[in-house]
Order: structure tokens, then C-alpha cells, then sequence
């Protein structure tokens, strides 16, 4: 898993992260978000959202993850 943090345009920054193994549960994304704790406070991130299928604990195998920073 890795996180990247790119400026796009006045306060607008772009953040990538790349999970390289299927996440399965909210409780599984979590676990890994709470990984990169530290890096998302550095990069000024002081609140993180969860929505769509995730959130509602109905992931498919397709589905991506939505967050809100």
C-alpha cells in the first residue's frame, strides 16, 4: 500500500492511494487506512468520510472505495 499527494490547483490537492490486494470489509479498509494514519496527518488531512457501498457494508467484487478528505 502506498499514498501519493500531488497539488492540482490553488488548495485542491489530488491524493492517490494504492492498495495492491483486494480489500474485502469496512473493517478491512479501515485496518488499512489506520496504517497510513500518520502520512494522511502530514499531508493535512484532518477528517476522513466513507460513502457509497463500503460505507453501507455492500461492497461487490467491482466496487471501488469512496472517500471524502
Amino acid at each position: 500500500m502506498s499514498l501519493c499527494c500531488r497539488a492540482t490547483s490553488g488548495f485542491a490537492v489530488g491524493f492517490v492511494i494504492t492498495i495492491t490486494t483486494a480489500v474485502k470489509t469496512k473493517q478491512d479498509l479501515a485496518e488499512r487506512l489506520r496504517r497510513l494514519r500518520d502520512d494522511l496527518r502530514r499531508l493535512g488531512v484532518q477528517r476522513l468520510g466513507l460513502f457509497g457501498s463500503f460505507q453501507r457494508d455492500d461492497p461487490h467484487l467491482e466496487s471501488d472505495v469512496d472517500l471524502l478528505l
